[in-house]
C-alpha cells in the first residue's frame, strides 16, 4: 500500500473524529509493531464488525511498515494543524 492509497483511505475516516483514538493506538502498537499487525490480522474478523474490515486490514499494513507508519502520525498531525 502507498502513502497515496493510504492518504485515500483516511481521507474517507472522519480524522477529527478518530484522530486522538487512533494516535492512542499507534503509541501503545508501534513498539511491537510487526506483532501488531498480526494482531490485528488474527483479530480482523472481531474488530471488522465495529471499525470496518477494510480499516483494520489497513492499519495492519501500516504497522507492518515504519515508512507508511511515519506518513500516517504525520497525516494525523497535519490534520489537528488544519485550519477549521
Amino acid at each position: 500500500m502507498t502513502n497515496h492509497t493510504n492518504r485515500n483511505r483516511l481521507h474517507d475516516l472522519d480524522l477529527e473524529k478518530w484522530r486522538d483514538p487512533l494516535r492512542l493506538f499507534l503509541d501503545v502498537v508501534e513498539p511491537i509493531g510487526t506483532l501488531g499487525a498480526q494482531v490485528l490480522w488474527v483479530m480482523q474478523p472481531s474488530l471488522g464488525i465495529f471499525f470496518g474490515h477494510q480499516l483494520i486490514g489497513d492499519l495492519a499494513q501500516v504497522l507492518e511498515n515504519p515508512a507508511e507508519l511515519e506518513a500516517l502520525r504525520k497525516q494525523l498531525d497535519e490534520t489537528e494543524n488544519a485550519p477549521s
